[in-house]
């Protein structure tokens, strides 16, 4: 296991070749205020030459992403702490290639970023029954949720490679839908708990579908012949609802699957 002291060395100056991925958002307290931070932030970026990018999502949201082989802690903090008198909301996630996790967490309280410490939880197969018999009782991300307080916050992460970790689903148990659950079938390959907070973080494999899934992808992609949805429409579908995917898609209008689709940012 990584010891702090290692930890803390690479947070203050990472050597050249061990890739660090960071990426969060943060919300300014007003509309008019976000051109104006993400040109705050652009200044720092070209002054101290990071390679930390950022998008306005919305009107009052920025994401941000840094994925870099000379990591530099104070580099982030100074640009974070910069931005402070103009955000109301702010978490970024830290993960390397030893799987070392931090969270930089805005504390609206005391007007200031918290840097949190995580450790990962990982989920052990019990390959035998009740009856002897091998069976996979590997949890699934539905499985785990449901026996979660409502209140827990939750991200389920897709993880390709590192520098890939993806964001797929982000709220509470209490917002999360058991009817059709978001990622529900997959099977929790490791879990992360946030030191200090109550923030669950799933993570699950991105992995090519299967023959038979790509069958039952195909199935699902006649509902869409005679009209405009995107190619790998079904594919996202597919993957977010697994064989409940073909009752999702008969019970929303198409309106909906588009916006779905174009929320949905997960690694193919």
């Amino acid at each position: 296991m990584e010891t702090e002291q290692k930890q803390n060395d690479k947070r203050g100056g990472n050597e050249m070749g061990a890739i660090v991925n960071v990426e969060g958002t943060v919300t300014v307290k007003e509309k008019d205020m976000v051109a104006y931070v993400s040109g705050l932030i652009s200044g720092q970026v070209s002054s101290k030459d990071m390679n930390l990018t950022y998008e306005i999502e919305n009107d009052t949201t920025l994401y941000l992403h840094e994925e870099t082989s000379y990591w530099n802690e104070s580099d982030l903090l100074d640009i974070l702490n910069m931005i402070l008198p103009y955000i109301k909301e702010g978490e970024l996630d830290y993960v390397d290639e030893d799987h070392s996790h931090l969270k930089y967490l805005y504390n609206t309280e005391d007007n200031k970023w918290e840097v949190l410490t995580g450790k990962l939880v990982y989920a052990k197969p019990d390959k035998t029954d009740d009856m002897g018999k091998d069976e996979d009782k590997t949890l699934t991300v539905e499985d785990l949720l449901y026996f979660t307080g409502g209140n827990t916050k939750v991200e389920i992460i897709g993880v390709e490679l590192i520098g890939n970790d993806h964001y797929l689903w982000k709220g509470t148990v209490d917002d999360y839908n058991f009817t059709f659950p978001p990622y529900g079938h997959q099977k929790v390959e490791h879990v992360t708990v946030m030191n200090g907070t109550d923030l669950l973080k799933l993570y699950i494999n991105i992995s090519p579908f299967s023959t038979k899934e790509q069958i039952e992808i195909e199935n699902i992609k006649k509902y869409f012949h005679f009209c405009a949805f995107p190619d790998d429409g079904a594919d996202k579908l597919y993957r977010r609802y697994g064989k409940k995917t073909e009752e999702y898609v008969q019970k929303h209008s198409l309106e909906d699957l588009d916006d779905l689709i174009a929320e949905t940012r997960e690694v193919e």
